[in-house]
């Protein structure tokens, strides 16, 4: 029996199961390739890149 360690622990890795990253405005593109089975989990990131003044 094989134990997969829950994403939550020190040992495991949340990363690992997010195969594509979407911006806000990406959202929908993200739910579209979950639905066509072309990602399996879209991470959405809510930073934006800041200019430098």
């Amino acid at each position: 029996m094989v134990s997969v360690p829950p994403t939550w622990s020190p040992n495991g890795d949340p990363g690992a199961v997010f195969d594509r990253s979407v911006g806000l405005d990406g959202v929908p593109e993200g739910y579209r390739a979950m639905d066509a089975r072309t990602a399996l989990k879209v991470r959405i990131t809510l930073c934006r890149a800041v200019s430098p003044v």
